[in-house]
């Protein structure tokens, strides 16, 4: 779906919802309260698609096209109930409780470089979670909460394409389609204690005790269905693994504030015993955590107020970044892990200014950010044109800088307030691609907007602005790409109970792949009546006025650039009735 700034994604979502729902409130006795909600939602979702993708480094170059309708069904179950108990004054017991169940089966029909081809993904999977909590008040400035909490997930998957694109990867051929099985299990207790004070001076302490008990086992299996009948799995193309970690965790704060200043530092240190378990061969890491960070706030004026916050973090690799064979993650893309717990270091500050509130004539805030990761995962990429594989790896140093500031400013002639946004973001980093070897990335992104929101005290109100974004990827080439998105919304309160609405909109993308850029707009209505005397509300929506059909969008990465063109909704009204009772 597409990543834009306000676009809603329903115009692309065809659907078929079906909700049943049930939620009651009980209160057996004074001390007792118990909310119970409980729904079914079985859907059917429709999406359509078509990309091209331009892939030129080097000497890889080629375009992959895909044009992509996929058919969802989707079944949830889901209840949940929370049980409140107020022991006494001081303290009180809470339990809440959830059990899901989600059933899927996808079919997608797609045309890719021209070939026909069925993926079909089907999956049952289940979670509960347990979460007991209880509060304890020792006095009027300082409190005990601790909570235990109990998850259990099952997910497996099964992903079926007809069609075999990787007789250059596998060597071999008369291969009919190619199935995946994956299993992905969880089982989590988390048992955590926070004690809070408030000091008469205002200074404020917490220390945090926890421990974390995970287990998760993960197993793919890739197997090519031969035209013989015969059942083929590539070697390095299958996992089966167990990833268990026990955490306890110390976090200890305290907040001192000194007439204009305020100072929190913080500690967060972690003790975490890693195992991983595949196909016999066993690692495990011993492994002692230091995360300190500094908060500090100076208020030089009345409504200025300047914020530092510097930190160091440390961490360790998730259970999808260490799978050490490859798994397909779609049907062109492979994707394995490091084979191993390592251990990842960073540090970032973070400086802010603001100024008023937005209460005020004028309020501004302004922001700006620097981050090193000492250690990060990046991948290995062998590209071709039928398929990727991507090698996750540790590199050193990738720095990311950001800078963002705000100026909003009521102007009395217009009744109304303006706002300026201006943002940016770099990052300085390495990818490494098969047959070309690292690869120095620098990224950067800047963001430009002017709006006008009327603050009128009569039936009309406007909201409108214009924005700019721009992106681009530098290596061994540049790409860069411009957006633009306008919007001019009107508001209309002809009295207490008639409300009406006019939403429009203005998309327009850079060019690039031979494409002449173009503008979309689009325009949405709705109106309500409030029936207040007989608890009802009537009301009237009617979306894509101007009747659009097809909406296209370009994108840049750092190994290519895209166009993607969606299936739209077409014009529709949509009449709906409320009853309270």
């Amino acid at each position: 779906m597409p990543d834009l700034p306000d676009f809603d994604y329903r115009r692309t979502n065809f659907n078929r919802d079906q909700l049943l729902s049930f939620n009651t409130i009980l209160n057996p006795t004074k001390k007792l309260k118990i909310k119970w909600l409980g729904f079914v939602n079985p859907t059917k979702k429709s999406f359509y698609r078509n990309t091209v993708q331009d892939y030129n480094i080097k000497s890889i170059q080629f375009t992959n096209t895909e044009d992509y309708e996929l058919n969802k069904r989707i079944n949830t179950y889901f209840t949940k109930v929370e049980l409140q108990y107020d022991i006494n004054r001081q303290s009180s017991l809470t339990y809440t409780g959830n059990l899901g169940s989600l059933s899927r089966h996808d079919t997608g029909d797609l045309l890719f470089n021209g070939n026909n081809t069925v993926e079909t993904t089907e999956m049952q999977g289940y979670l509960t979670n347990h979460n007991f909590t209880y509060s304890y008040k020792l006095s009027d400035r300082e409190a005990i909460v601790s909570s235990a909490r109990l998850i259990a997930q099952q997910s497996p998957l099964d992903y079926r394409i007809d069609q075999y694109y990787y007789e250059d990867l596998f060597q071999v051929g008369s291969i009919s389609d190619v199935y995946q099985r994956a299993e992905n299990n969880l089982q989590y207790l988390g048992i955590t204690s926070h004690y809070v004070r408030k000091q008469k001076n205002s200074d404020f302490m917490e220390l945090a005790f926890s421990n974390e008990y995970k287990m998760q086992e993960l197993a793919t299996d890739l197997v090519l269905h031969g035209t013989d009948g015969t059942d083929i799995r590539p070697s390095g193309f299958s996992n089966r693994l167990d990833f268990g970690s026990n955490n306890a965790h110390i976090m200890t704060k305290y907040t001192i504030k000194r007439r204009k200043w305020e100072w929190t530092p913080q500690l967060h240190t972690a003790f975490i015993h890693t195992r991983l378990r595949s196909y016999g061969s066993v690692q495990s890491r011993n492994n002692l955590f230091f995360s300190p960070r500094v908060l500090a706030k100076w208020t030089p004026h009345r409504k200025g107020k300047l914020e530092a916050t510097l930190s160091f973090q440390q961490s360790s690799a998730d259970l999808m970044e260490v799978v050490p064979n490859y798994y397909t993650t779609g049907i062109r893309n492979f994707m394995k892990g490091l084979n191993d717990i390592v251990k990842l270091n960073n540090s970032g500050t973070v400086l802010t200014y603001t100024h008023g509130n937005m209460l005020d004539k004028f309020f501004a805030n302004l922001s700006m950010g620097y981050n090193i990761l000492f250690d990060y995962i990046s991948t290995r990429s062998v590209l071709n044109t039928n398929f990727n594989l991507n090698e996750q790896l540790v590199l050193k140093n990738k720095k990311t800088t950001f800078y963002k500031a705000q100026f909003n400013y009521y102007v009395k002639p217009l009744n109304g307030n303006l706002r300026l946004d201006i943002g940016a973001n770099f990052a300085a980093y390495e990818t490494s691609i098969s047959g070309i070897g690292n690869r120095k990335i620098r990224s950067g992104s800047h963001e430009y907007g002017l709006s006008y929101r009327s603050v009128w005290k009569y039936w009309l109100n406007i909201h409108t602005g214009s924005r700019m974004q721009l992106s681009s990827f530098s290596s061994e080439s540049t790409n860069r790409l411009v957006n633009t998105y306008s919007f001019l919304n009107a508001f209309f309160k002809v009295s207490e109970n008639i409300q009406a609405s006019l939403k429009n909109e203005a998309y327009r993308f850079g060019s690039f792949l031979s494409e002449v850029p173009g503008t979309y707009y689009f325009s949405d209505f709705s109106f309500a009546y409030d029936a207040k005397k007989i608890k009802a509300r009537f009301s009237i929506n009617a979306k894509n006025l101007l009747n659009n059909r097809h909406f296209r969008s370009a994108t840049v990465t750092d190994t290519y650039r895209s166009l993607i063109e969606y299936r739209l909704l077409p014009r529709y009204i949509a009449l709906g009735f409320d009853y309270s009772f």
